[in-house]
């Protein structure tokens, strides 16, 4: 049985930076990644969480080191990333987040060139470079370009707008109250809503890594407050 710590869970690598995940670990999960891919160009994203910006410059350091373009999408929600990967052509992708953790934790989750998790079995072949290291080296003059990309949101947004018949909210003129609990979502659920007709109202509608308005899970106990906003405004739903 191989004594090897298992990094990938079910949503990615997780722990808390500093301490599980420090950036020189990143670093070098950037370089296993840039060995699996081998080339390309890679979307590279982060949610709200303080440690974010740090994590994913390290992610892409590492990518670079190995070869690879990196191309840096900012801070935006996991979806916009997903749906930017194959819509712009890239290789693939890494979205800095751990989800509904406390905001302490952050985490790695590396996405295929269809904007959805690399499987299993990739997974372990990361894994494996990593613990081996037999990583794929650029010399001085190969190492990795880094750009921007700033229409991802803006596609995750028109793309969902797009999907959804409106007709029935625009003449019902609907109410919705989001409590996007000071996450990453709030540069893009409130426009959508908006988009689509609705009379929105938000809470904890500006990102902040530290979750200040309410926990980061959405639990009955956390989403309380917005089921009494619905019922005080006389929303035709919720959402958070």
């Amino acid at each position: 049985m191989s004594s090897r710590k298992k990094l990938f869970g079910t949503n990615g690598i997780r722990g808390i930076p500093g301490k599980d995940i420090t950036l020189e670990f990143v670093s070098k999960i950037g370089l296993s990644l840039a060995t699996f891919f081998k080339s390309g160009n890679i979307l590279v994203g982060y949610d709200g969480r303080d440690s974010g910006p740090s994590l994913s410059r390290a992610i892409a350091a590492g990518l670079m080191e190995g070869g690879i373009d990196v191309t840096d999408a900012g801070m935006l929600p996991t979806p916009a990333l997903q749906l930017a990967i194959p819509t712009l052509g890239f290789t693939g992708g890494v979205m800095i987040t751990a989800s509904h953790n406390p905001p302490e934790y952050n985490g790695i989750k590396a996405l295929a060139s269809a904007g959805i998790e690399v499987t299993r079995e990739d997974e372990n072949l990361i894994e494996g470079i990593y613990y081996d290291q037999k990583y794929q080296r650029a010399k001085w003059d190969a190492v990795g370009h880094l750009s921007k990309e700033e229409r991802a949101i803006r596609l995750y947004i028109d793309s969902v707008v797009e999907q959804v018949d409106s007709r029935p909210l625009k003449e019902r003129k609907a109410t919705i109250v989001i409590d996007v609990g000071n996450g990453v979502q709030a540069l893009a659920a409130p426009y959508i809503a908006e988009r689509l007709g609705c009379k929105v109202i938000t809470l904890n509608g500006h990102v902040d890594g530290k979750f200040p308005g309410r926990g980061a899970e959405p639990t009955p106990e956390t989403l309380s407050d917005l089921s009494v906003a619905v019922r005080t405004y006389g929303a035709d739903l919720g959402g958070g």
